[in-house]
């Protein structure tokens, strides 16, 4: 996974103009993936919070995971958006929460699809559904 500043180079690297990315919608993804953990971990440190990268025993992922120093959780998925891409971010949320291990009472951690626009919301399961346009203190 890319941190902030090796997005950024490898937009430059490139030559990433708009029309590129629009038409490599993979690699935009993974750029924009990049740019959102970068403002993640911004946020975070006047939390004194750590940012991290999740991927467990059966291979699924979660691209951030925010703790807070009193064990408050939040995994974040990143995802450009649309429904069917919003939808498959939050059931591995769901996937990857339920499989935490339970070592007594736990609070459950917060869970957020970061998308590149449109609204905020809740879903009916929980998980919440953020643009990056909203991220901030």
């Amino acid at each position: 996974m890319y941190n902030g500043l090796q997005g950024q180079k490898a937009a430059a690297a490139l030559a990433a103009t708009p029309d590129r990315l629009m038409s490599d919608l993979n690699t935009f993804g993974l750029l924009f993936e990049s740019m959102v953990v970068r403002d993640l971990r911004v946020l975070a440190q006047p939390l004194a919070a750590q940012v991290s990268h999740l991927r467990d025993a059966a291979g699924q992922e979660v691209d951030a995971v925010i703790e807070r120093p009193a064990g408050d959780r939040m995994l974040v998925e990143v995802k450009l958006g649309g429904a069917d891409n919003v939808q498959h971010a939050a059931e591995s949320l769901l996937r990857v929460d339920n499989n935490l291990p339970d070592s007594g009472p736990r609070r459950r951690p917060t869970l957020v699809v970061v998308t590149a626009g449109g609204y905020s919301y809740t879903r009916d399961d929980g998980v919440r559904v953020v643009p990056i346009t909203l991220l901030g203190p």
